[in-house]
């Protein structure tokens, strides 16, 4: 991953918020485009290091946190000129993998028979996405394809983003966004008929995760509770989100969420003693 470049005023653009709904966007060039090679090797799709999965994707990102994800599509989608198979890769296969922009993406640099483009926040690279006219699809045909994606972590999003891509971003006190990987919330899924559970996790993925479950679905050490009082040891995350503040036991066998407008207004929500998960 390259090292976040000064920006300067004319890349300081928030890009996502200006792009409208375009997949594709027509905007200024990079100030300090990527310098480095645009291929990759073959790409190892269920290799855990993230920058052998993305390869130079990967690479040219500059997140302040962690690059959370990356790789080869899944389903090659032709296009005939380099914007038409990011327009189609992003119709198609984008979708599944998830933490990715719906739109603004623009070019961010072309060499050769590959082209680099990216999803910018004042000028540093969030998203990555580099084609080649390399690209063969199921058929045998050829043409531009993408080759690699990467992508930071969505809360170095703008809000509008990540709330437009329905993910949950928890803050600090300060406002602050913090990282997915550190914090992040979901409502359970309407397959398993989880709709009305929320899971809270805490690292990634899943290394502790808390449950709120009013009807007693699992078989927790705890129960949820909505009427308690916050214990005099418990530990301050200094996070909110969607009006509740969470705290952690001092032994982290729950979580509280104290509502950020009544400090008696306290959730329990017990830790899961395994990932949880349905067929």
């Amino acid at each position: 991953m390259r090292w976040l470049r000064t920006v300067g005023a004319t890349a300081a653009l928030l890009l996502l918020t200006a792009c409208g709904e375009d997949i594709v966007i027509d905007a200024p060039a990079a100030a300090e485009p990527y310098a480095g090679s645009l291929a990759s090797p073959a790409p190892i799709k269920d290799n855990p290091d993230v920058f052998a999965r993305g390869g130079a994707a990967a690479a040219a990102l500059e997140c302040e946190g962690k690059v959370v994800n990356g790789g080869s599509p899944d389903i090659v989608t032709l296009g005939a000129d380099p914007t038409e198979a990011v327009e189609n890769w992003v119709d198609g296969d984008a979708e599944s993998f998830g933490g990715l922009p719906s739109h603004g993406y623009r070019i961010e640099r072309e060499d050769e028979n590959r082209v680099l483009f990216s999803v910018d926040v004042f000028g540093a690279s969030k998203v990555t996405v580099i084609v080649s006219d390399d690209g063969v699809d199921e058929s045998g045909a050829k043409g531009w394809a993408v080759e690699s994606w990467a992508n930071c972590d969505p809360a170095e999003l703008p809000a509008a983003i990540t709330e437009e891509m329905d993910i949950p971003i928890w803050t600090g006190v300060d406002g602050a966004r913090v990282f997915t990987y550190l914090v992040t919330s979901n409502q359970g899924s309407e397959h398993c008929d989880w709709d009305d559970i929320t899971f809270l996790d805490l690292g990634a993925p899943q290394e502790r995760t808390f449950v709120r479950d009013t009807e007693g679905e699992f078989d927790l050490e705890e129960e949820f509770s909505d009427s308690i009082t916050l214990p005099s040891d418990a530990i301050d995350t200094t996070w909110e989100h969607d009006g509740r503040h969470l705290w952690l036991a001092a032994d982290d066998s729950v979580a509280y969420l104290v509502s950020v407008d009544d400090s008696d207004d306290v959730e329990r929500w017990p830790r899961a003693t395994g990932v949880i998960g349905c067929g």
